[in-house]
């Protein structure tokens, strides 16, 4: 997405004649473990996966940020005494949530199969219609979370259908060894702000 904006700013060099894309790895995702079975609810609470950027944004590293606005927490917008705004933001890709594994709906999953998922509103979703799946936390960009299906963590895993095809239409996009299916609207209510 960070890239996206880029290509968009690049376009005009007039206001912007140098534009650098600088990764920043949010606190939570040092601060979690990448993957093992955990006590529902899964949200990690206390975690937080926005200061760091808007550190950055306060002291002045950077000039502007790109996070996806369902990971801003309401208390944090903005933990910063109102130092910051959001002032834009990208036309949203598809909504819906995509099952990758070897089966290919919520309902063909075996009794007590283990399913990957970090979303609180994907948790609920999932135990409202099969109380039997085992949730596995897993965290992490989308390579850590699909490496959790190819190393046998989980049976199946759940992700954004935006964020797997845009590492998929990536140079540097993963194989996967199973096949990812669409979870309909019906099956799974989708992210709001995703």
């Amino acid at each position: 997405v960070a890239d996206r904006l880029k290509s968009f700013l690049e376009k005009d060099p007039a206001p912007f004649p140098s534009v650098t894309v600088v990764p920043i790895q949010a606190s939570g995702d040092h601060t979690c473990e990448k993957a093992g079975i955990q006590s529902i609810p899964l949200a990690v609470g206390g975690v937080d996966f926005t200061g760091t950027l808007d550190e950055a944004l306060v002291s002045g590293e950077i000039d502007a940020a790109v996070h996806s606005l369902k990971d801003i927490p309401p208390s944090a917008r903005w933990a910063t005494g109102n130092q910051l705004d959001i002032v834009a933001h990208l036309p949203r890709e598809i909504s819906t949530d995509v099952l990758i594994g070897p089966y290919a709906m919520i309902s063909d999953l075996p009794p007590g199969a283990k399913v990957g998922t970090s979303s609180v509103r994907r948790q609920a979703q999932l135990l409202a219609q099969r109380p039997d799946l085992k949730l596995v936390n897993v965290r992490g960009n989308v390579q850590t979370r699909i490496a959790s299906i190819e190393d046998g963590i989980v049976d199946a895993l759940i992700l954004a259908q935006a964020g797997l095809q845009r590492l998929l239409k990536s140079s540097s996009a993963t194989k996967l060894s199973h096949g990812w299916h669409p979870i309909s609207p019906q099956d799974m209510l989708p992210a709001a702000c995703q």
